[in-house]
């Protein structure tokens, strides 16, 4: 699962209007290893695959789907701030699906 280090995000002000982004925040299945993913990257998987199933639920374009992952978007080398903006995360996100 690739780290927040690996430099493969954007930055909010480059999403687009109609972006659809999804959010996960999850429990490390190795903690004990420094990674959130097993061998057999059964977490990525899970991930890929709820969010293949929501977007065919939701008839959203792949294309417009972005991924807020906390392993990814969240600095792992100082995450204080990123721990501490998961409630307002929630927060907008909860605000933007009750206007949509």
């Amino acid at each position: 699962m690739p780290r927040s280090t690996d430099e493969l995000g954007i930055d909010l002000s480059q999403l687009p209007e109609d972006a659809y982004v999804v959010f996960f925040s999850h429990r490390w299945l190795e903690p004990e290893s420094g990674n959130p993913d097993d061998t057999n990257l059964t977490k990525y998987k899970q991930i890929i695959s709820s969010t293949t199933e929501l977007l065919v639920e939701q008839q959203v374009d792949p294309d417009r789907c972005y991924l807020w992952v906390d392993y990814h978007s969240v600095n792992q080398e100082n995450t204080a701030g990123g721990v501490n903006a998961l409630l307002l995360y929630v927060q907008v996100a909860a605000k933007s699906q009750a206007t949509t």
